[in-house]
């Protein structure tokens, strides 16, 4: 596998991860209440052979996991929305309802690249490569 490869698995991904951010943005959910945003997220990486892994006493956070043995690559992504940051899809300050939660932080997107990352980082030439079973 080389960077091209890379780059291409990316390329064949970026719909869905585009999709995965524009819902996460369209229904913001605070720190601590990301039960949607979890849920999607939980079923992409099932989707795409990961084992879901839950946290007790931590409702919407979860571990994805693929593979075994070493080395453990760990991708943090959060998803999580801010208060009073409520926004349309545009570059001027436009909230869709005043006061209410929204990702102006682009935590959307940030989890999102989180998301691929994990997924790319699983492509079976890049264990290969890498030694990972």
């Amino acid at each position: 596998m080389n960077k091209q490869d890379l780059l291409n698995y990316v390329e064949e991904i970026k719909d869905e991860l585009i999709d995965v951010s524009t819902k996460i943005w369209s229904k913001p959910e605070i720190s601590g209440q990301e039960k949607e945003s979890a849920n999607l997220m939980r079923k992409v990486l099932k989707d795409h052979g990961f084992t879901i892994k839950e946290l007790e006493g931590m409702e919407h956070s979860f571990i994805g996991e693929f593979g075994s043995g070493s080395p453990v690559i760990a991708v943090l992504g959060e998803y999580d929305a801010l208060p009073g940051l409520s926004q349309a899809v545009e570059t001027r300050f436009n909230p869709v309802k005043a006061n209410e939660p929204g990702h102006g932080c682009g935590h959307n997107l940030l989890g999102t690249g989180a998301l691929g990352a994990a997924l790319a980082i699983k492509l079976p030439n890049l264990q290969s490569q890498a030694g990972l079973p």
